[in-house]
């Protein structure tokens, strides 16, 4: 992906490259202006992905078996969990981990991310939730909620992974039925 900081033409190549994902394309009214001026992003089940310099930003909830899966699958490691240059696996510390009632499970001997303390939806899960020496082990959730994606191949990778996941849950949920 080519570096789109201070270009101003950004629009064109994010909806070149959403299209091409199969990703459908939002309109912001106004421009955002951050290092990549944008007016287009992304969205795909509840995931949102906005363009940044050579790579896209996504953010969501990915169940870990998916994550895990999709990482598997990405054989450039170019879908990267939360940003890290490593490209590590889906684990731990990696993840947000929740019980059964949906409230937040953090290391005892970690301080919750002061940035997420002041979304109010987090907070209240903080707030509630329950401080355990192993959240993943402890976990009934595990989500992956953030991912920087480096090439169009791994966006695409991204993209149709969500679709079939979501087509799993759908033919699950109706055979439920």
């Amino acid at each position: 992906m080519i570096n789109l900081a201070g270009r101003e033409w950004a629009d064109d190549t994010i909806k070149l490259e959403l299209r091409e994902a199969g990703i459908p394309i939002h309109k912001f009214f106004g421009q955002h202006k951050n290092e990549v001026p944008w007016t287009y992003t992304g969205e795909l089940f509840g995931w949102t992905f906005q363009r940044a310099w050579y790579y896209w930003i996504a953010i969501g909830r990915l169940p870990l078996p998916v994550a895990r899966y999709m990482h598997e699958q990405d054989v450039e490691k170019s879908i990267r969990v939360s940003g890290h240059c490593g490209a590590p696996a889906p684990e731990d510390p990696w993840l947000d981990n929740f019980d059964a009632k949906g409230y937040g499970l953090f290391q005892t001997e970690k301080e919750p991310p002061q940035e997420s303390m002041m979304h109010p939806i987090w907070r209240d899960i903080q707030l509630r939730g329950s401080y355990v020496d192993k959240p993943l082990s402890s976990a009934s959730y595990s989500y992956v909620t953030s991912y920087h994606i480096d090439t169009q191949i791994g966006l695409n990778l991204f993209a149709a992974t969500l679709k079939r996941y979501e087509q799993l849950a759908y033919a699950s949920a109706v055979n439920i039925r």
